[in-house]
C-alpha cells in the first residue's frame, strides 16, 4: 500500500510532545508531512522505503514524538552521532525510532527496529 494512504491514519494515531526544541518546532503533522515527501522523493529510494515502513506502522499503533529536534548524543560502534535528530516512540515497539535531519529541516535517514 503506497505510503498516501497512510498519512491521515498516522497523523490521528500521534502525539507530540514538548521536549527539545532546539532549532525547528515538530509537530505531529508536520512529522508525516516530511515522511510522505521522503516516500515521493525518487532520489534516495532507500529512505522511501523506511518512510513508507514507519509510516505504515504509525497507522496501525498509537505513536508519540518522545523528543523533538535536538543534537545526538549517544554513540554505536562507529562513534558519537552528532547529527540532529527526531525520536520517534511507536506502541508496541522496544526500541524508538530516530529520523536523522540534514540542513534545511529534511529527513536524511531513519533507522529504528526492523527497517531496511
Amino acid at each position: 500500500m503506497p505510503c498516501h494512504q497512510y498519512v491521515h491514519q498516522a497523523r490521528m494515531n500521534g502525539r507530540g510532545s514538548r521536549q527539545y526544541a532546539d532549532s525547528v518546532q515538530v509537530n505531529v503533522r508536520r512529522l508525516v508531512d516530511w515522511l510522505e515527501l521522503c516516500c515521493s522523493r525518487s532520489r534516495r529510494p532507500g529512505l522511501g522505503r523506511k518512510a513508507n515502513a514507519l509510516l505504515e506502522l504509525m497507522a496501525h499503533h498509537r505513536w508519540r514524538i518522545a523528543a523533538g529536534p535536538h543534537a545526538g548524543g549517544w554513540g554505536d560502534a562507529r562513534g558519537v552521532d552528532r547529527r540532529t535528530h527526531i525520536t520517534v516512540v511507536v506502541q508496541g515497539f522496544p526500541h524508538a525510532f530516530h529520523l536523522r535531519m540534514g540542513t534545511r529541516a529534511r529527513l536524511i535517514d531513519i533507522t529504528g527496529p526492523g527497517l531496511r
